[in-house]
């Protein structure tokens, strides 16, 4: 996605400093599949990852190169261009571009010629195109794995525990073959020879511990070392740490037992740091994790510790490696400290707010990335009792520790961190690649199918695990906007809010990714929002770039690293009020790319109804797609083709009659990218009332999912509220689907059942709560995949609208979609929700859910509620009591609490003193009976 352009050109207009408030970063998929991240260094432009295609008994994956940059399409390296068993890879790449693999396979480079399946090295000289097995003489098996341990920061991703090392342009890579107490150390030539650099011997495996920077020494720990010359060195038959070179000379640094000691790294002027962690202190270190320093024979001790947690004490490299960062975390305070030869250890801050640093990350011009630690409550505790998200933020030497962190929300694994990052390019609004881990990838994966890597991430998010990329420039887009004639008589017009949530003013750039056949590049506009303030900019093609007709996107991009919240409203009139949907903004970042495909459940609605496709690129360079109808039996269905042009939007509209089909036609919407990146979504209409409906992609439910309200209900006005699910199988074998309903207004158990979908089938379920639960009333349902064997594609995906039906058939309605982990609070927390319209001419409603798992036992959450409007002030503050695994909705909010019409551009802020909560509001025509979804958000510690 070349979005660093964008990104850049805005920095320039005013970039500000990084203490201002923090927001939580949306994040978008790299690939849709179980991953594991090769051994690579965080600033390289390509990143590789292998990509889990096949699970047990016979586990296969392919390896794909990932540009950072987005120029290039993810290009599949796999050895012999087919899957195969990978357990571990390495990726080298110099300034010029040119790149190394290595990958740890049993793959048949030619038939027949690995006939016992072992596991070798397979490596390529020029990225991926030609491939060799490499010469080990006396190895029988070549597998290596790095194992799961905790990334603290420092050059290189997967480092620790990594039995393989990056070197030099001549040495590209170092091996030490997997044996426990016979190992060898091997160099990986540029040429693809090899050779055996020295024999090591341990009671534990022998290890590496680091490198020097240049990649041309490497520092191991071994109870013995010899030589590849076969000249046996006293001083090398003990137990020890040695530097070994890229041509197998060998010398002893320190006599110590090599289960003591863990990563480290050479200085250019010959010293070493290292680690040493043990459940029992051993001379010369005072306590059971220390981090020391060693040059000339003579160790000093730089920091000790009674924890053996990594985080808790760590030490990683500055930029020439002539010294380290060190973070201690205590019981009173976290401290960061910079040691030098020269100077000693300096404490360069104490913070008593005991920051749970994590991880460092050192650019070339010394400034550094701090990754944090925060745990959150879990939707699903039993499944994802680790629910944390990274926190992030930018120090300057000389500067106090950070006020705040900007918050990523992963559920992690242990294996977590950066794949890419370039720390002095970050806050100019370079990407990230960041890895939330997986715990299957070279292991079988639960039935059901998808990864289970995490849950989380901004709402606007559709694949909350894996490897994602983000920026910390916020980027939005809005995905539909028009003011054009419609077919029955419409008239589409769309309204923007934007929100500040910052004291200072903001300037935020508008661009127009127009539809070419609807509307001509015109040139971007500028919008300054004052401070803590919430603006609404009406007719927004015609009044911010004096269109009379068109239609397209919406990019907005505030200033430096500051961020917005945004939504809009697309309505036509009619006689008695307005019809219409709330499109929110995305990232930028969540937009699809090649490897992620996405599924739109709702697709074609059938009879009454017309459905429009739209996709708007933000890669700059054009994107295409294909999109698949999946009916309603499972069928093969018709395709088409979508391309949108740069910065641009492209439109398929009646998409039923585009596949060929006619308007009563039913079933799925797939989306599978080709090239680009873009922002889809589809648009369901009423003909008879004109009631549009937009409908983001959905997301998998191998993952516990929450629809916060299933309703079958009267309202105000003769309505009468039904609720329909639609469901869509992606995988080409049969899964199921569990539903657990819990009235709102009631206590006792959930009411549950399990549905089975075919391979690629689609489900309406109409009426949802009277026809499958036989109840009335309104009820939150918890939704999750089940399946006998494990589906590439991941799990069943669903979503919800939610409607009334006028006496002549025709409807009017709104979505509410399942929620993501981004969407629920627990104490100290908070929602936020952006109300889309307001005024005299709509009211309100706020719908208050608590997402306990274990219903029955009884109780309540207290819930703070705060009403704010456009000029940021407080006018309102009450609490709601809402009944745990149980909802509430209060009704005309507004009114009921003597705000009269309440704001016309506001914002309601949810904070719960306990439990797991979620909200929405819906924000209805007093005239139509016609409500607009205003999901919520969480908001920034």
């Amino acid at each position: 996605m070349n979005l660093v352009r964008i990104s850049s050109a805005i920095a320039l207009l005013l970039l500000v400093s990084s203490s201002l408030d923090a927001r939580v970063i949306s994040y978008g998929a790299l690939t849709s599949r179980e991953t594991g991240t090769a051994t690579q260094r965080r600033t390289n432009r390509h990143v590789l990852i292998l990509e889990k295609v096949r699970d047990c008994p016979d586990i296969a994956s392919r390896a794909f190169l990932y540009d950072s940059q987005g120029i290039e399409e993810p290009r599949d390296v796999s050895p012999g261009g087919a899957p195969a068993a990978m357990s571990d890879a390495a990726l080298w790449e110099g300034p010029d571009g040119s790149l190394r693999i290595l990958i740890s396979t049993n793959f048949e480079l030619s038939p027949g010629e690995n006939p016992g399946k072992t596991f070798r090295l397979v490596y390529s000289a020029d990225g991926g195109v030609h491939w060799t097995a490499l010469s080990l003489p006396g190895v029988r098996d070549a597998r290596f794995y790095v194992m799961i341990s905790r990334d603290v920061g420092g050059p290189i991703a997967r480092n620790r525990s990594s039995s393989v090392r990056i070197g030099s342009a001549a040495t590209p890579f170092f091996y030490i073959t997997p044996e426990r107490s016979d190992a060898s150390l091997w160099a990986i030539r540029a040429n693809g020879s090899t050779e055996r650099l020295a024999s090591l011997y341990a009671d534990v495996w022998p290890h590496f511990m680091g490198t020097d920077i240049d990649g041309t020494r490497v520092l191991v720990a071994a109870d013995s070392v010899i030589p590849s010359s076969g000249v046996p060195d006293p001083a090398l038959a003990t137990p020890g740490i040695s530097v070994i070179d890229s041509s197998g000379r060998a010398t002893k640094l320190l006599d110590v037992s090599p289960s003591f000691v863990g990563e480290g790294f050479l200085t250019p002027a010959g010293g070493a740091y290292f680690e040493g962690r043990t459940d029992n202190p051993q001379s010369p270190f005072s306590d059971r994790t220390a981090i020391a320093f060693l040059r000339n024979g003579v160790l000093t001790e730089l920091a000790a510790s009674s924890s053996t947690v990594a985080a808790d004490l760590f030490a990683v490299p500055n930029a020439d490696f002539s010294g380290a960062w060190l973070i201690r975390r205590d019981s009173d305070a976290t401290v960061l400290s910079f040691h030098s030869p020269a100077a000693g250890l300096v404490a360069a801050w104490r913070d008593a707010s005991k920051p749970q640093i994590e991880a460092v990350h050192v650019g070339a011009s010394g400034k550094l990335l701090l990754q944090a630690y925060r745990s959150r409550p879990s939707i699903n505790p039993i499944a994802f009792p680790h629910f944390a998200d990274p926190a992030l933020a930018i120090w300057k030497v000389g500067q106090p520790a950070p006020a705040s962190y900007d918050e990523l929300f992963l559920n992690e694994q242990d294996d977590k961190g950066f794949v890419h990052l370039d720390v002095d390019s970050i806050e100019a609004g370079a990407p990230f690649f960041f890895d939330a881990g997986s715990e299957n990838y070279n292991f079988c994966s639960p039935a059901g199918g998808g990864p289970s890597g995490g849950s989380g991430g901004g709402g606007d998010v559709l694949q909350e695990w894996g490897v994602v990329r983000g920026s910390l420039h916020q980027n939005l887009v809005i995905p539909a906007t028009a003011r054009a004639a419609g077919a029955y008589g419409a008239a589409w017009r769309s309204e923007l809010v934007l929100r500040n949530p910052d004291p200072d003013p903001l300037r935020v750039n508008v661009h127009l990714l127009s539809n070419p056949d609807m509307a001509p590049p015109v040139p971007d506009a500028e919008v300054l929002l004052p401070g803590s303030s919430v603006v609404r900019i009406p007719d927004v093609l015609s009044s911010l770039f004096g269109l009379s007709s068109g239609a397209g996107g919406l990019l907005l991009s505030p200033e430096g690293t500051r961020s917005i919240e945004a939504t809009s409203r697309t309505y036509t009139e009619s006689a008695s009020g307005s019809y219409g949907m709330s499109v929110p903004a995305v990232d930028a970042w969540t937009a699809l790319g090649a490897n992620v495909p996405a599924s739109f459940s709702a697709g074609l609605l059938g009879a009454g109804f017309r459905t429009n496709f739209v996709a708007t690129d933000v890669s700059g360079r054009g994107s295409t797609a294909t999109i698949r109808f999946s009916p309603r039996a499972g069928a093969s269905g018709a395709s088409s083709i979508v391309s949108a042009p740069a910065l641009g939007q492209r439109q398929l509209s009646d998409l039923a009659s585009s596949f060929g089909g006619s308007g009563a036609d039913t079933g799925a919407i797939s989306f599978s990218p080709t090239d680009g990146a873009s922002v889809a979504g589809l648009i369901a209409i009423d003909n008879a009332t004109n009631d549009p409906t937009w409908f983001p992609p959905d997301g998998s439910t191998s993952v516990a999912r929450t629809i916060p309200a299933l309703v079958h209900a009267s309202g105000l006005n003769g309505a009468q509220f039904r609720t329909d699910l639609f469901l869509f199988n992606p995988a080409s074998t049969t899964q199921g689907v569990r539903f657990a309903a819990k009235a709102w207004e009631t206590e006792g158990p959930e009411q549950t059942l399990t549905l089975s979908l075919g391979p690629r089938e689609s489900r309406i379920l109409t009426d949802a709560l009277a026809t499958l639960f036989g109840r009335s009333g309104v009820a939150r349902l918890r939704i999750q995949s089940t399946a006998t064997t494990w589906a590439p594609e991941g799990g069943v995906r669903i979503t919800s609208r939610t409607y009334t039906v006028t006496p002549s058939g025709a409807t009017y309605g709104m979505l509410i979609p399942a929620l993501n982990a981004f969407q629920s609070v627990g104490a100290g927390e908070a929602l936020e929700i952006l109300l889309p319209a307001g005024g005299h001419r709509f009211r309100t409603n706020l719908a208050l859910v608590e997402l306990s798992a274990a219903p029955g036992s009884g109780g309540s959450v207290s819930v703070a509620v705060e009403v704010y409007g456009a000029a940021g002030a407080l006018l309102d503050r009450f609490e709601a009591t809402v009944p745990v695994a149980g909802g509430v909705q209060i009704d005309d909010l507004f009114r009921a609490r003597g705000l009269g019409d309440g704001p016309v551009t506001g914002w309601l802020r949810i904070s719960p003193a306990g439990g797991l909560l979620a909200a929405y509001a819906s924000v209805i025509d007093n005239g139509t009976n016609d409500a607009l979804y205003a999901a919520a958000a969480l908001a920034a510690k």
